[in-house]
């Protein structure tokens, strides 16, 4: 076990902030998949909160892995720079492959929110031309 003592201040929040944004989208998309899940099981398929639910996911799932590499390459810089081996490096590609995955994932769910938020305003139009055409027959 290596322990590196003289650690900066920002480093340190880095790591932490890392680990809590970890937690935050975890508990962001759980939450929101739950949200349209309970909306899917009582037939409610094209409204607002599942729309807002998608957009929350895909941006938690874009967003979150590029700022936790970046948090955790601040924070392994000031450690690495603690322990007197260098100064810090930037991310390493591989670390971009890792989150690729979430980023594709973030983007086509943003894609179904588009495609959930154009199903609404069909709906609205659909109600729209038939309290116009009513009576007309």
């Amino acid at each position: 076990m290596v322990i590196a003592a003289d650690v900066n201040a920002v480093s340190t929040m880095a790591i932490i902030a890392a680990i809590v944004l970890w937690a935050l989208a975890a508990i962001v998309v759980i939450a929101a998949v739950t949200l349209v899940a309970w909306n899917f099981l009582r037939g409610r398929f094209f409204v607002r909160p599942n729309v807002r639910a998608f957009t929350a996911i895909g941006w938690t799932l874009v967003g979150a892995p590029i700022l936790i590499v970046m948090l955790e390459t601040t924070g392994r810089n000031g450690v690495t720079a603690a322990l007197g081996i260098g100064d810090g490096e930037p991310a390493h590609p591989l670390e971009f492959w890792t989150i690729a995955p979430f980023f594709a994932t973030g983007v086509t769910v943003g894609l179904i929110a588009v495609a959930f938020r154009r199903g609404i305003r069909l709906q609205q139009e659909k109600v729209a031309l038939e309290k116009e055409t009513e009576g007309l027959v």
